[in-house]
């Protein structure tokens, strides 16, 4: 009797496997998968590269993502023109994910969670993109550093006009 019910046991067992793998396919499963194999696949192609974060969007069916990048001095998030961006509040309908490249927090990914309920999905795409969203943060930390040199020198210019005038006062003053 135990070894009927055994055999019994495990036919149907056997028999669930391909009925739970159709069932995973037909409810598109498998198809976010696909998508972010196909977004490392694009990301590594030379030629006709889309910008990483129309093919995130793309990706992940959000047309609303955002990506931030993380800068030092002070540090915050900013976007891709360096102009300084604030995380989502906790009730907003919105999520973010970090990036990291090993230890290091280099950006975030910022989507609406109505869109894409499955967190794990986002985080895989930020694994994925880890190294193409630190390459953009250089960039935005370029243009960080690139403001502040501007705004040094506008400092510097003013201060010895300011000078100037100051000497050319007591010269005249002198006379």
């Amino acid at each position: 009797q135990s070894t009927v019910d055994f055999a019994v046991a495990q036919l149907t067992v056997m028999a669930g496997v391909p009925v739970a793998f159709v069932a995973v396919v037909l409810s598109g499963g498998f198809a976010a998968t696909g998508e972010l194999h196909e977004l490392g696949a694009t990301l590594d192609a030379e030629e006709g590269r889309p910008a990483l974060r129309s093919a995130l969007r793309q990706a992940l069916g959000d047309p609303t993502l955002e990506l931030l990048f993380r800068v030092t001095d002070p540090e915050r998030y900013v976007d891709r023109e360096a102009d300084t961006v604030e995380t989502p509040l906790p009730d907003s309908g919105r999520r973010l994910v970090e990036v990291r490249v090993g230890e290091r927090l280099v950006g975030a990914i910022v989507y609406d969670d109505n869109l894409i309920p499955d967190r794990g999905l986002v985080e895989d795409a930020a694994r994925v993109t880890a190294l193409a969203i630190d390459n953009e943060r250089l960039t935005a930390e370029l243009y960080t550093g690139r403001e502040r040199l501007l705004v040094s020198r506008a400092r510097l210019i003013e201060a010895t006009d300011a000078q100037r005038r100051r000497i050319a006062r007591d010269l005249h003053d002198g006379l």
